[in-house]
């Protein structure tokens, strides 16, 4: 059972305020996954329901055996976010969404993803992506298939798609994406690039902290004020 099976059904789980358990079990080379909420298997191995309870209350869960290990992990209502990129910054997206809460899954052609998250293939991307996700493509440089994951991630009606690129790689980018039929109305509407909030970032840590702000903050329908301003001690005073 592979992420890209789970991670559609985990999406809308969690962003219809679900909680839910992903059990990833690894026996040499042969690796399972199971998805189950509300005490029920949605996909996946019944074996793996012996882990749910102990997962729900621990948060996550690790068995290790001699010729492999099983992880439980609970998944909260949270953002579904899905990370395209190979790079430091794409890296430094994931590690600290995974911090933030949301349910990450990272499509990335890197041998060494961080641990513990869901990963699926680049031609995989049109089964993970769906109108609740939101989605990011940060390859340092860029990569020829960028372009290819922002058309997926648009037409299959990701409410929030972000490129990271330069000015000059972001405005082929829009020229290529008019060339496949997209309105540049549309464009103008739905692509995040830049992307990320002006916070002055610099280290691919600050880069992430102010994608991630943007996705928060447009989820929930924020002014993007200093909070000082919105909820001040001060006045009366």
């Amino acid at each position: 059972m592979s992420s890209c099976t789970i991670f559609p059904l985990l999406s809308s789980l969690i962003a219809n305020g679900k909680t839910a358990v992903v059990v990833i079990e690894k026996r040499g080379d042969v690796e399972v996954r199971s998805l189950i909420a509300d005490g029920v298997l949605i996909v996946g191995d019944f074996r793996h329901l012996a882990y749910y309870k102990e997962a729900l209350q621990a948060g996550r869960v690790r068995k290790d055996f001699e010729d492999g290990y099983v992880i439980a992990t609970r998944y909260d209502p949270a953002i579904p976010l899905v990370v395209v990129g190979s790079g430091l910054i794409s890296r430094k997206i994931v590690e600290t969404a995974q911090a933030s809460g949301f349910a990450v899954v990272y499509v990335t052609d890197s041998p060494l993803p961080p641990k513990d998250v869901l990963t699926a293939k680049l031609e995989e991307l049109g089964n993970v992506v769906n109108e609740r996700t939101a989605v990011v493509v940060a390859n340092e440089g860029g990569r020829e298939y960028d372009i290819d994951a922002v058309d997926t991630a648009l037409k299959k009606g990701a409410w929030y798609v972000a490129l990271m690129a330069s000015r000059r790689r972001a405005q082929d980018s829009i020229r290529e994406l008019l060339r496949r039929g997209h309105k540049l109305d549309d464009l103008r509407k739905r692509l995040r690039s830049p992307a990320g909030l002006d916070i002055g970032t610099a280290s691919p840590g600050e880069i992430a902290v102010s994608i991630l702000a943007e996705i928060i903050g447009l989820k929930n329908g924020a002014s993007f004020r200093p909070m000082v301003e919105v909820r001040s001690p001060f006045e009366g005073l």
